[in-house]
């Protein structure tokens, strides 16, 4: 089963701010989806979803985004879920806003969640999702820029995101992750 681990930042300051575009996202394509189970647990609220009749999870840890390493190391082992079934969603400043990329392996880009991920995890080979939030300005105060809240035509274009996704979601659950990287990656050109 495939686990999606959403990164993001906990608690309503943070619900439609840039760096939880991942959270944003995914929030939307569990509406197109028939949620099985809700676990609470300590680390993240995890949804057991069924989307055209594949199963997988949906992990959003609680807490802070820099942190985010140690709930995905726990989860992992909880539902015995192996690296190669790991997917990592997270906000990506050099893609455009509405837009995603599929990758496996690679560093973090400096994303300190990821980051984080990768530390705790000791390994990189596993699977990310980027979801695009930038225009390819240039932020002077990236921190602060990350911080914001999207504007609602930000946010419009954002979810552009889910709908993408959700077209090839079924490859995803099914951990064809090539076939759903050459089409996800195809339109973020």
């Amino acid at each position: 089963m495939i686990l999606f681990y959403v990164l993001q930042n906990s608690g309503p300051r943070y619900k439609l701010t840039r760096h939880n575009a991942g959270a944003i996202v995914f929030r939307e394509i569990i509406k197109s989806a028939s949620i099985r189970e809700v676990e609470n647990l300590s680390e993240a609220e995890v949804f057991t979803i069924e989307y055209e009749t594949l199963n997988g999870k949906i992990a959003f840890p609680n807490g802070f985004m820099n942190s985010a390493g140690h709930p995905a190391k726990l989860l992992l082992d909880y539902f015995k879920i192996p690296l190669s079934q790991l997917c990592v969603v997270h906000d990506d400043m050099d893609i455009p806003i509405g837009k995603t990329k599929l990758k496996f392996d690679g560093g973090s880009g400096g994303h300190k969640g990821l980051e984080s991920v990768i530390k705790q995890l000791n390994d990189n080979k596993f699977w990310k999702l980027r979801i695009g939030i930038s225009k390819n300005e240039i932020k002077e105060n990236r921190p602060q820029w990350l911080l914001e809240n999207f504007s609602s035509q930000e946010l419009e274009m954002l979810l552009d995101s889910s709908k993408t996704i959700l077209k090839h979601f079924a490859y995803l659950l099914r951990g064809e992750f090539q076939k759903a990287q050459s089409y996800l990656n195809a339109t973020a050109l």
